[in-house]
């Protein structure tokens, strides 16, 4: 059954969701007016097409995809069943008080999996980066300074399986806490969606690396609010979405503001003026 949801203005300005489909985003809309109230619903995209898009020639199943690596759903497996967990739902809607509790199982640490990875015992946890709850509990007084996470003593390559065992909950906590202390923003929760985003970084990069991509972006008038919308885009979701955003913020951080930042048409008149061997110093270039 249908059901009434709220839409707000941010929605139109996300950074995350602007980058896909429009048919991808009138998904995401949809699926909250399908979801019961704790966001959650089956996962059976024929199902889910013909309540939204009975009409239209569209691949769902791709589109779900699509949003769960963006980090706004999760499909997960529970005894068989595939369900969808819309993240942060309750965060954004307030369902009617009337409305009937969720009947269906929660993703969880145990019994469940995502629908790209297949569960073989009660050991496996969801492959989506969820790590026990109790990490959430990061204490009030931790206070990190700016160069403390280059000495923590994790290899710039962690190994996967430590990952999926939890075997790096400490680094996760520090990164995390050094983005809040960078970014101001102390009352900032790590749930599961920040916890996968970084567990999914240190895969590829060391903690050293990551704190400088935070670093970088708080180095960025525009990410920290110094553009038309008067709007901070200086989340993790935007600094750890892909190598690209991290080697970027990267570069910010290490002084070289002209190769993370500059256009490709700038940076062609720079190479077309270092060819021809312009005697200047300096290329005034467009801001």
């Amino acid at each position: 059954m249908a059901r009434a949801r709220n839409i707000k203005p941010g929605f139109f300005a996300n950074e995350e969701l602007v980058e896909l489909p429009f048919a991808t985003r009138l998904l995401f809309i949809g699926l909250w007016t399908i979801a019961d109230r704790e966001g959650r619903m089956e996962d059976k995209p024929k199902r889910i097409k013909m309540a939204l898009f009975p009409a239209d020639d569209f691949d769902i199943g791709s589109s779900l995809d699509d949003l769960q690596k963006s980090g706004f759903l999760l499909r997960y497996e529970h005894d068989g069943a595939r369900y969808i967990q819309v993240l942060a739902f309750n965060k954004h809607q307030n369902p009617h008080r009337d409305e009937k509790p969720s009947s269906i199982p929660a993703p969880s640490m145990h019994c469940a999996n995502t629908v790209q990875a297949q569960c073989n015992n009660e050991d496996d946890t969801v492959a989506i980066g969820l790590i026990p709850d109790s990490l959430n509990l990061i204490p009030d007084t931790l206070n990190l300074i700016p160069d403390s996470i280059s000495r923590i003593q994790v290899k710039p390559h962690v190994e996967q399986t430590q990952l999926d065992a939890g075997k790096v909950p400490d680094v996760i906590q520090e990164v995390f806490a050094y983005w809040q202390k960078i970014m101001d923003s102390p009352k900032s929760i790590l749930d599961e969606n920040r916890r996968g985003l970084i567990k999914r970084a240190l895969e590829k990069y060391s903690p050293a690396d990551i704190c400088k991509a935070i670093r970088g972006c708080s180095k960025s008038p525009h990410n920290m609010g110094q553009n038309d919308q008067k709007t901070k885009y200086n989340g993790l979701d935007l600094i750890l979405r892909n190598a690209e955003k991290i080697d970027r913020f990267i570069a910010l951080d290490a002084g070289n503001a002209r190769s993370a930042s500059e256009t490709l048409e700038q940076k062609n008149a720079r190479i077309a003026a270092e060819f021809l061997g312009s005697d200047e110093k300096t290329i005034e270039m467009e801001a």
